[in-house]
């Protein structure tokens, strides 16, 4: 009897435990899936908050709108209009923590938390709705974190305190905001790397200047170069701009060398100066290697230093200068001036295989007896309205203007200066060269304007070779060429046109033209012919041949001045 009663209660007992437990497990699975829950409503918030986001002041940047105050206790709630996505899964209100830049102005406003503390900020009102437009409490999450406009927070579970504003803080090992007993979702102006984005991206603008160490919200309170960069590395947003004012910055030779960076998501970066007054002095021979979308203006760069455009990237530059430019991707040079003055090494200006170069405006090349542009193998060198001067020094002469090696050149409604001089103003191994409505001018010693060799093709039209002081030795010097053809253009040379591909033109001297001579007659045989006759016969005939042979690589009809 004993043993059945003691079976009795330890089944009850079993049955106790499995009833609790089952209850424990359903309510754990209940907070799992209200965090999930949450979690969701949190990001459709940030969206949200984000779509509605505007820049009152017209200047690019946007702002989050005013929210509303939640319950006494509760911190600052999100506004009313967002309905039901104002509370989490569990029923309590989301916690909404709108910044505003370090400099802005307007109605102050003041932000509470649940733990009684408040911050204030400045708002400013924008077709019918307040926006938050000033305002950075010195909280940990704020530092260093110029384009962060806000945190939208929930408590973790059902029973987790009301997070405050000032427990947020940056992990820089996690590259996660964080609050105790929170989740957290960061409101930026653009999208992180290493946090998970629903929303639409929106561009950064960094304002900087050499001794910058605000947030770089405003040009009233620029940041550092550096502070600009190292968002860029870090957070690699798809579009950022940094607007730069006047003077000499100093960085590490390769700061700006992101050899590193994800190819692929892709960075639209505007970098801007002053016209003639912002200079960018890299430390020994540095290399400027950004991936993406690049535009530059109004950049000053020493001469030591190597702009390099990758294959997957473009570059588009104007009123710029740098040592070196090399691109394989796709570089313009859209106008202003620029100039590239190293003074040491092969080339100014490289166009690597299967790179684009473009090219407009003003281009001053300083580095004496170098060549100008180089052109690899598939490479791609156009020059539309451009003035490209190889001036190097008073003493000293351009090897090469431009070098391709089986690369193309096309050469429209430009000049090319030569004021000391040239061996070659363009040579051409291999490749297809074409020059129209263009000058080339020599104000010293030069051997040819247009050297072709092995197999490169050369089209002129319109065009004017060796115009200016001094007369090149020769105008086109042919040695082994593909072909040549155009016409209405003049040459000035010593020899006007030399080589193979010339052999059945009249010679390269003033008066003549460089097509073809005509067909020869070829004499009537006798009834007898005589061996003299015959010779003659034959003679006439190979000559005509050898002119049709010739007629089909060489089109030019140009006029020797």
């Amino acid at each position: 009897m004993v043993a059945w009663f003691l079976i009795a209660i330890a089944t009850l007992i079993v049955f106790a435990f499995i009833a609790v437990s089952s209850v424990q497990t359903l309510a754990m699975a209940s907070d799992a899936g209200g965090r999930i829950e949450t979690v969701k409503r949190l990001e459709t918030v940030a969206s949200a908050l984000i779509s509605r986001a505007a820049s009152p002041g017209n200047d690019g940047l946007i702002y989050l709108p005013v929210g509303e105050n939640n319950p006494t206790g509760a911190g600052y709630g999100l506004p009313s209009y967002l309905g039901f996505q104002t509370q989490t899964a569990f029923g309590q209100r989301f916690v909404y923590c709108p910044f505003g830049d370090a400099g802005g102005t307007g109605t102050t406003l003041s932000i509470p938390n649940a733990d009684g503390t408040s911050y204030s900020v400045a708002t400013a009102a924008f077709e019918g709705r307040d926006y938050v437009v000033g305002g950075r409490p010195a909280y940990p999450g704020l530092t260093g974190q110029p384009n962060l406009i806000g945190f939208v927070m929930a408590p973790r579970s059902k029973l987790s305190a009301i997070p405050n504003c000032s427990d947020v803080v940056y992990n820089s090992t996690s590259r996660r905001f964080e609050a105790p007993d929170a989740i957290v979702r960061p409101l930026t102006r653009e999208n992180g790397i290493d946090e998970s984005r629903t929303i639409d991206a929106r561009r950064i603008t960094f304002y900087v200047s050499p001794d910058g160490t605000g947030l770089g919200g405003s040009e009233a309170d620029p940041t550092s170069f550096a502070t600009a960069i190292n968002f860029l590395k870090s957070r690699q947003p798809s579009s950022m701009e940094i607007k730069m004012a006047s003077g000499n910055y100093g960085i590490a030779a390769n700061e700006l060398n992101m050899s590193t960076f994800d190819n692929d998501r892709g960075t639209k970066l505007t970098i801007t100066g002053v016209q003639n007054s912002t200079f960018i002095d890299l430390a020994g021979t540095g290399y400027v290697n950004i991936p993406g979308d690049v535009t530059m203006n109004n950049i000053i760069f020493d001469t030591d230093a190597w702009v390099v455009v990758r294959e997957d990237a473009s570059l588009s530059i104007k009123n710029f200068q740098a040592g070196v430019l090399q691109s394989a991707g796709k570089a313009v040079l859209r106008g202003g001036t620029n100039s590239f003055t190293r003074d040491t090494g092969t080339y100014a200006v490289m166009v690597q295989p299967g790179g684009e170069m473009f090219v407009s405006g003003t281009v001053n090349f300083a580095n004496p007896s170098r060549y100008g542009f180089y052109v690899r193998e598939g490479g791609e060198l156009s020059l539309v309205n451009a003035t490209v001067n190889f001036a190097g020094t008073t003493s000293s002469s351009y090897v090469h203007g431009i070098q391709a090696l089986d690369g193309d050149v096309s050469v429209t409604a430009s000049t090319l200066n030569f004021p000391n001089g040239t061996s070659h103003g363009i040579y051409m191994a291999g490749g297809d060269l074409t020059l129209r409505n263009s000058t080339m001018s020599f104000g010293g010693s030069s051997v040819s304007a247009v050297f072709l060799d092995r197999g490169a093709a050369f089209t002129m039209y319109a065009s004017v070779l060796g115009a200016g002081t001094t007369l090149p030795n020769y105008g086109v010097r042919d040695i082994g060429a593909r072909a040549v053809s155009g016409s209405v253009s003049e040459i000035y040379a010593s020899n006007c046109w030399f080589g193979g591909l010339f052999s059945w033109s009249p010679s390269g001297t003033s008066g003549n033209t460089s097509d073809v001579t005509a067909a020869e007659p070829v004499p009537t045989l006798s009834a007898s012919p005589t061996n003299t006759e015959v010779q003659a016969y034959v003679a006439a005939n190979d000559n005509n041949t050898q002119r049709a042979l010739y007629n089909r690589s060489n089109e030019a009809s140009w006029s020797c001045m």
